[in-house]
């Protein structure tokens, strides 16, 4: 059960509650009154009570609407504050172009065009004279891949965190360039991300 449901439920059970102990009693008629005038009253008087629990339901629906939308503002808030790293002051990219290689498993193909996302000019240098060992690299780790690899967005992902380490180990550990987001150490991991512009299977 919902939020709102669980609030809506809570509202008409303790309002009928309430009312059943103080409207639905008993009255004596008034000594003197006429007994056909308090019958003809008693219609009035449920309109005016099925009235108090239709604004009383709505009221409770306002408020279970409000909670519910402050509920998922929080959320939204925390998201953003859990996205992680603060985003690159200067992103250098290179793209690395496309790739097609045989699944070693089945007769399809995988079709992938890759761009990576580095932190330093210098190491982005660095790669671009390195172009041929790095497609190397790459065309090996995804002929080595089978269909069952690629079968949701996970073993994508993983495919991303696997390239990226192996690129990243194609840097030298006494590298010239500095790491943004830890002032005064050596960036030694300057490949931050692994971008596929396309990546599908034929």
């Amino acid at each position: 059960m919902t939020l709102r449901a669980l609030i809506l439920l809570l509202a008409i059970v303790l309002f009928m509650s309430i009312s059943a102990c103080g409207f639905f009693q008993d009255e004596e008629t008034p000594e003197g009154a006429d007994a056909s005038t308090a019958e003809s009253a008693a219609p009035e008087e449920e309109k005016d009570f099925i009235q108090k629990v239709r604004d009383f339901v709505e009221t409770a629906k306002e408020t279970a609407d409000s909670l519910m939308a402050e509920k998922e503002k929080e959320s939204e808030e925390t998201t953003i504050v859990q996205e992680g790293p603060p985003p690159l002051a200067a992103p250098q990219y290179v793209e690395l172009g496309a790739f097609v290689v045989n699944l070693n498993d089945s007769k399809y193909f995988l079709k992938t065009t890759i761009t990576v996302l580095l932190a330093d000019q210098m190491a982005k240098g660095w790669l671009e004279k390195r172009m041929p060992i790095v497609k190397d690299l790459i065309i090996a780790k995804l002929a080595r891949l089978s269909s069952k690899d690629l079968k949701n967005t996970r073993a994508r992902q993983l495919l991303k965190n696997d390239l990226k380490i192996q690129l990243n180990s194609l840097f030298p550990n006494n590298a010239g360039w500095m790491d943004p987001n830890n002032p005064g150490k050596k960036d030694r991991r300057p490949i931050k991300k692994i971008l596929f512009q396309e990546f599908y299977t034929q």
